[in-house]
This record gives structure tokens, sequence and C-alpha cells, in this order.
């Protein structure tokens, strides 16, 4: 009964999507995005070491306490390589795919007889449905809250063995293909009857081999060194120790929490002390949250991002828990302690003392420290709108000093770079590019010294790498793109070595760059591909990819690289649809998504957002929008779609960086429609009655610049 009544209350208490833009900038979030080579060898190196160390302690002075000692070591270490696995499964352990899957399924994933890939497809739904009846992680927490007798016998069958036998029995039916593959437990039965039994057996052996490979060799370096028998600590902590770490860590991330797709009320993070970081939190999985929130943010970073989170009140209403015991006593006491968990731990955040590192010595800074401003370029006026953009409402309200500021003719683009300092423009008739510092406080553009900047024919597009390091722009009239290092203090462009850079395509007008500043991709107009580029992060040259372009539909105009950095899509404006793409991250070479092109009538414009969840597309008066499969890139149109905007002749469309709200501009008469962003990604005409905010003559090209005052 207990069961049944707090899973009624969970499913009533709802709350908003969280937007993580609201409290970190895109500078802050491609920092804590990077990657590190050195960061994921020394994590691998240390989890063999601390199991090799466990074994040979137990090897040179045998006991029954180095025997306990090395199976709790062991049983930490082993959810310490599934925990690798897991970041290896996000990308996020190395700086490659190829090392992410190498390293992930040979010293990671196989000891511990997971199957990356099979994992990956898995977990990347779990995080596309956390909070949802479609989770297929659910089944881990759905039995909670429990009784402490119940909790205690889970543990014993922990403890016991038995349930590591069911899991490894469990994990022999999925490699055969017998039941359908899962970390949660739930048995699903696969038809045979399609099936024959040799091509069971095949892709069963074919599954299984790797792992009894690793085993063999594993158990045949002990037999090598005349300690064959030290294998047997490994079965037995795999079968025990492993097994209870991974009921408490499953417990401490979902159980007790709302049926409710904000992930502040879908998952928790659990504060951990050295003993717990060696047992049921390595590799700083305490992090849940945080990870939830920012899923490709490598595990070393999770505590700046928790800190950053902290200081800055969004956690205020989050499941914070001060240690493992709170969670166990959470899960294990029934109804009375979650419905005081859910009101009570709300206050967790700003009266908890933080361990260590993370303790700040500071007052928690308010969010409204922070100024947001979007910036519009009128074509036929020749100037640049600027507006201050209500977080909270939406509402874009023009600058009273200033607006509309000068730009050269027919200013086509913008873009803003990420850590708010400057604003550019490129001026489609001059081949030239506008270059302004923005004040915090004001919004107020001011021509930097030396602006505008030569750039090639009829430059088209504009934007700036994830570092504010280097502009790029592409010129569609004299088919090259220009590049251009960007002075830290002063905003002024410097072009780059050997710019500009020839594409092998014609008519270049969209341009885009991955957030890690690895690759640049052109969209080529009347050539109908892509050209593909790396990029030296330190100079700004490019470099043509082997293969030089891909095919892409009739007209492509519009390109964006996903907030992840994983997939890029080209709108075609001639032939219409979304042509979309996967980033191989090793080279940069693009290769086809499976579904594409993606259904939309000659897309103009596209717009991605910071959840990394939903793309936006507009043509004439109505925007499409779709849900990004976060595992394959795939688009699947959002009920409801199309959406009408209020505008005629819409030119382009922007989301602001809560993902609250997306703004188009009208050329005809010349304003901006703004629409509310739902939970599902569904749009709703902006209810703000000063909707539509009148611009100047042809507005187009837009930017949104998000300060700290």
């Amino acid at each position: 009964m207990k069961k049944t009544t707090c899973s009624i209350m969970l499913l009533v208490m709802v709350n908003s999507r969280f937007k993580i833009g609201t409290f970190l900038n895109r500078d802050e979030i491609a920092y804590l995005n990077q990657l590190s080579n050195v960061k994921g060898i020394q994590a691998v190196f240390v989890t063999w070491a601390l199991i090799l160390g466990a074994m040979a302690a137990v090897a040179y002075f045998p006991s029954i306490w180095t025997v306990i000692l090395a199976l709790i070591i062991l049983g930490g270490r082993q959810l310490g390589l599934a925990i690798l696995m897991h970041d290896a499964a996000h990308y996020s352990l190395f700086k490659t795919r190829k090392l992410n899957q190498w390293v992930g399924t040979w010293l990671c994933a196989l000891p511990i007889g997971h199957d990356l890939k099979r994992y990956r497809e898995h977990h990347l739904r779990h995080h596309q449905y956390a909070g949802s009846q479609k989770d297929p992680d659910l089944d881990l927490v759905g039995a909670f809250p429990t009784s402490r007798a119940s909790l205690q016998r889970k543990f014993l069958r922990d403890l016991s063995g038995i349930t590591g036998l069911k899991r490894l029995y469990g994990t022999v039916l999925m490699d055969f293909g017998i039941i359908q593959y899962t970390v949660s437990g739930r048995v699903e039965r696969i038809n045979q009857s399609q099936k024959s039994k040799i091509s069971t057996l095949k892709s069963g052996i074919h599954r299984i081999s790797g792992k009894i490979l690793l085993q063999l060799i594993f158990f045949g370096a002990l037999f090598y060194f005349g300690k064959p028998w030290l294998y047997g600590l490994w079965v037995i902590s795999y079968l025990t120790t492993f097994s209870l770490f991974i009921r408490i860590r499953s417990i401490a991330e979902h159980a007790c929490t709302l049926q409710n797709l904000d992930p502040l009320k879908n998952t928790r993070t659990t504060y951990a002390n050295v003993l717990a970081r060696l047992t049921v939190a390595p590799h700083r999985v305490n992090f849940h949250l945080e990870h939830h929130l920012l899923m490709n943010v490598p595990s070393f970073n999770l505590p700046n991002l928790h800190r950053l989170l902290v200081e800055r009140g969004a956690l205020k209403s989050a499941f914070l828990a001060k240690n493992y015991f709170e969670v166990l006593k959470t899960a294990s006491t029934g109804m009375a302690f979650v419905i005081i968990s859910i009101f009570v731990f709300q206050g967790c955040s700003s009266s908890l003392q933080l361990p260590g590192s993370l303790a700040s010595p500071t007052p928690t800074p308010s969010v409204t420290t922070y100024n947001t401003y979007l910036y519009v370029a009128n074509q036929t006026t020749n100037n640049i709108s600027a507006y201050t953009l209500n977080s909270t409402t939406g509402a874009l309200t023009q600058l009273t000093t200033g607006s509309p500021f000068a730009s050269g003719n027919l200013p086509i683009a913008l873009a803003a770079s990420p850590n708010g300092q400057f604003l550019y423009a490129a001026n489609f008739t001059d081949g030239t590019v506008s270059a302004y510092t923005i004040a915090r406080n004001t919004g107020i553009l001011t021509p930097i010294t030396g602006s505008p900047f030569t750039a090639g024919t009829n430059p088209s597009a504009i934007v700036i790498d994830s570092s504010s390091s280097f502009a790029l722009v592409a010129n569609q009239g004299s088919n090259n793109v220009s590049v251009f290092t960007i002075n830290v203090g002063t905003g002024a462009l410097t072009a780059a070595t050997g710019s500009p850079f020839a594409t092998v395509g014609t008519k270049p007008e969209g341009i885009a760059i991955d957030r890690h500043t690895k690759f640049v991709y052109t969209a080529n107009n009347t050539s109908n591909n892509i050209d593909m580029f790396t990029i030296d992060s330190s100079t700004g040259v490019l470099a043509h990819i082997t293969g030089n372009t891909i095919a892409a539909g009739a007209g492509p105009v519009p390109i964006v690289v996903d907030t992840s950095g994983k997939f890029v899509y080209a709108g075609n404006t001639g032939a219409g649809g979304i042509s979309g793409y996967v980033i191989v991250t090793s080279t940069g070479v693009l290769a086809p998504l499976s579904n594409s092109p993606f259904g939309a009538t000659s897309p103009v414009s596209l717009a991605t957002e910071a959840s990394e969840k939903f793309l936006y597309s507009i043509t004439g008066t109505s925007v499409s929008a779709f849900t990004v499969d976060i595992l394959l890139g795939n688009l699947t149109a959002i009920t409801g779609s199309p959406f009408s905007t209020t505008g005629v002749g819409t030119g382009s469309i922007i989301v602001d960086p809560t993902t609250s709200f997306l703004y188009a501009t009208n050329s005809t008469p010349g304003n901006i429609s703004g629409m509310t962003i739902g939970t599902s990604g569904s749009l709703a005409a902006s209810t703000v009655s000063s909707f539509p905010v009148s611009a100047g003559t042809a507005p187009v090209g837009m930017a949104i610049v998000k300060v700290a005052q």
C-alpha cells in the first residue's frame, strides 16, 4: 500500500523544466564541457592500480582482514569501471570517439561483462525519458520506498551472491538474444519464432567472446605470476560487493524522487566522503543531478558545475542528500520521511555545509546579476536594434539610448562572442564586418577602433568559436571563408594567416563551428553540398578535411552544429527538408544520419538550444519544431508542428539562453515575434502584450547576449 500511495503523490507534484541557461552562460558551459585525455587516462590507470593493489595485498599479506578489504575495494573498483564505461558511453572520458570506444570497451566494459554499444543506446534513452514512465531504468528504483526489513533482505541477497548470479545469468540471456538488453533487471522476452537457432547461437557467441577473452587474459596473467587463486577474489567481489554498491548507487540517484521531467525533481546529488568514493561513488558519480543537467560535462568538472549552481541559487529546490546513510533512510522509512524530504529537502542546499573545496566562502549571489540583450540586424535601414530581454516573461524592451546603432550597408547576420563582450555584424553589400563592444550594464554598442574590418565579397553568415578567440565569415560572392582572430582586450579583428580560405563548393551562405573549436562547416547554396574543414585552435587556420565536401539537398543555406557537438543540420531551401549528419570526432568528417533528410518546408533559418533536446526551423510564417534523438541525432516532429508566427516574410529565428522563448524576425512590417517554448518543445504565441516588437526595415539576423553585471 505504501508504494501505491507514494507513486500517486510523486505523479501529481510537477514543476516546470529546469533552464540551465538561466544560471550559466555559453562560455561557462563550453569551459565545463572541455575534455582531457590526460585525466581520462589517469582515471582508468588509478582504477586498475587499485584493483591490482588490492590483489597484491592479499597475495603478500594473506588474512581474513586483507581478503575482506580486498573484496570491498574490488567491488568499488568494478563499479568504478562501470562508471568509466558510462562516461565513455557519453564520449566524455576522452576527446575522441575512437579512444572512448576502444578504452571504454576493452578496459572498462568487457572486464565487468558489459557491452558498451548496447549500454550507450539504453542509457541515452534513460536521459531522454528520465522522470517519466518511458524511463528504461524505472525498475531500478520503482520498489522504493520500502520497509527496512525489505531493504535488509535486498542487501543480504547482494552479499550472498544471489543478485550477482541472477545478473550473470541475465547477461548470458541478453547476449544470446533471449531477453531484451537492460540494466534495470526488467525481463522482457524476445520472440524467437522468426530467428533460427544457428543465428541466435552465432550472435550470442559474437557478443560473449570478448567478455570471455578478457577474463581469460586476466586469469592468465595471474596464473603467470603464480597467483591464479586471486582470480577468485575478482569473481566473488563481482557477485557480492559489486552488487551491493550498484544497488546503493541506484537508490541514491533516483529513488524516492518525483516522477517529473524536471531534473531537479527526478534526480538526486549525494555528498560523498572518502569511504563512499571508494565504494558507492567512484569518479564523482554522486554528482548525478549535475550530470543530468549537462550530461556531456566530464566527471572531473562535475564538482565545479555543482559549486557554480549552488553559488547561484540554482539548487534550492533540488534533491540533495548529506550522505548515503540519509538516502537509505529515505528509501526505507516510508511515506512520512518521503513527504518531509519533498518539502524540507529544498532547504538543504542553503543550510548544508559543503564538504571540502565545495564549501563557498562567499554569500550566494542572486541570478538577477545577469542581463540579457537581443540584437537584430535591419538590412534596409543599415543599423542594429537593441533590446533588453526579460528572462522571466520573454518581453523585449528597446534600449532608450543609442538604439538603433549604425552598421555597414545591408547587415545580414550577427554573432556575439560567448564571453558577452563583443558583437559582430556581417555587412553584405560592403563586404565588411562591423565590430562593437557591449556595455554589460546597459547593452549599448560602441564601435571598436578599426571597425569595419574587411571580409570577402557578400558576406552572409558569421560565427564565433566557443572560446571567443575567432570570428569566421562565409563570403558567398567570393566563395571563401574569412577567419579573424579576436583581440581578447579590445575585440578588434585581425585576419588569420592564409585568410580567406577557399571553399570547394559555391556560394557558401551558412557557416557553423563545433563547440571544441576543431571543425568548421559551410552550407554551399548553388553546389548543393557542405564544405568540411579543420581549424587550428591556436591560429585559426583552416584546412580541408579529406573528401572536402559532402552532399546536401538543393539550396542549403542555414547550418548549425547542435549544442552537444555531435550532429550537424543543414536547411535545404530549394528541395526542402533538413539534412542531418553525425560528426566523426576523430576526423571531423560528416556521415549522413539514417533517417535524413527530415521534413521541413524550405527552411531559411535553424535554431538549437542549450538543453540539446530540440531543434527549430522556419519558413515564411511558420516554425517547425523537432525533438532531437540524443543517441542517433534523428529529428522527430513535435505534436502540433509547424506553429504559426504573427509576422510576414519571416527571416530568422533564435532561442534565448533559458530555452524558454523563441524569437522570429519579420521583414514585413519590420518587427519581432515572440513565442514561448513548452516543456515538450512545443511553441505558443507569447502572451506578452508588447509583441510583435518594432524593429527597423527588413530585420533579419539576430544575436542574444547574456552577461553578468
